[in-house]
């Protein structure tokens, strides 16, 4: 008996069963990725990470501490609504340590005079800052200067100066003075411990004061991240961009409690943010899929809506005045007790959600 063979029927026939199973792939995926999607968002909902907080909440103990003991103050956190959660000693971070090193000061500053005298530049020294990590020398130039000549000398002043290379700020941002910034010799560092000790952070009231460092003339610089909601920080590497977000970080721990402050920490490298994966404050745990980022950005604008909804509801502008206005009146008088007990009757407290990239 001859059966006839037709090729072509058997690759229709793989390509018809190829497609099914392509089909059955694709739903199974879709299952799968909703399955994921309603786990992202029920974390989130829940505001519960899924493993156990490093920072057990305790009761704080009331002691009397001399001005010995100032390492190991604590920060104040009565701007916050009362928790149960201990912010951590300032002694667990590091203190500025090294001293700057700046060459002869005096040397210097005759040298950029007398370099722009060569080029037919003539100024007066004003001030001299010493930062951290470089030194600025302001000066005023004569009446009719153009600061272009100035600026278009860099190369020539940092041979002058034997100097790796310098910057020139022409003007100096609200001064009518320039300013050519030298790179120290060697550098000092600078502890968060230290900033986040000085009276102008402990004795704020601002729940979301943060460190940045500190500028060229040794001043510390802090700022409130409610009045710039969205941040970008960019730079070259080793620039200290990551150092900068964990600063940031850091400084919030240190002023808030998971009751008025939570993260979403958003992770695709998978190693930067590890480090806070046992803190009480996370909404989630740290995301590290970039689908899982999606879902919890749209959670994000979904809670922003609802919340803009109590806020109409309320009659008030912000979640600052909504803390102050509304939720502080609620709680004034109110043990840890009687809030547990009227829950239901209680405005919402709403904390700040801060989103880390």
């Amino acid at each position: 008996t001859f059966v006839a063979f037709d090729p072509k029927f058997t690759s229709l026939k793989k390509a018809k069963e190829s497609i099914i199973e392509f089909k059955e792939e694709r739903e199974q995926m879709k299952q799968t990725q909703e399955q994921e999607e309603q786990q992202i968002m029920e974390a989130i909902e829940n505001g519960t990470p899924d493993e156990e907080p490093v920072i057990k909440p305790e009761k704080p103990k009331q002691e009397k501490r001399s001005s010995s003991d100032e390492e190991e103050m604590l920060i104040d956190g009565s701007h916050v609504f009362a928790s149960s959660y201990i912010i951590p000693p300032l002694s667990l971070l590091g203190k500025s340590s090294g001293k700057a090193g700046t060459g002869d000061i005096k040397s210097n500053a005759n040298l950029i005079k007398r370099t722009l005298a060569n080029f037919g530049i003539a100024v007066e020294m004003d001030e001299i800052s010493v930062g951290p990590t470089v030194t600025r020398y302001a000066m005023k130039p004569a009446q009719g200067v153009r600061l272009s000549r100035i600026a278009s000398l860099q190369n020539e002043l940092a041979l002058a100066l034997a100097a790796k290379s310098i910057r020139i700020e022409a003007p100096i941002p609200g001064r009518s003075l320039v300013g050519i910034e030298v790179p120290n010799t060697s550098k000092s560092t600078i502890g968060l411990g230290t900033l986040l000790g000085e009276k102008e952070f402990t004795d704020s009231p601002n729940p979301l004061l943060v460190s940045l460092g500190k500028g060229v003339s040794g001043i510390s610089h802090y700022a409130n991240i409610g009045k710039m909601p969205h941040v970008l920080i960019a730079g070259a590497t080793g620039s200290g961009k990551s150092v900068t977000v964990h600063n940031i970080i850091l400084s919030l721990l240190y002023r808030n409690g998971p009751d008025m402050l939570r993260f979403i920490m958003i992770d695709p490298k998978r190693v930067e943010m590890t480090l806070y994966k046992k803190i009480p404050h996370l909404l989630t745990p740290v995301i590290t899929d970039p689908k899982k980022a999606v879902l919890s950005l749209k959670w994000a604008v979904k809670e922003m809506e609802r919340r803009y909804d109590v806020l109409q509801k309320c009659a008030v502008r912000d979640i600052d005045s909504y803390h102050q206005t509304i939720v502080a009146k609620a709680y004034k008088d109110l043990s840890p007790e009687d809030i547990e007990d009227q829950q239901g009757e209680l405005p919402e407290r709403m904390p700040y959600i801060i989103i880390i990239i």
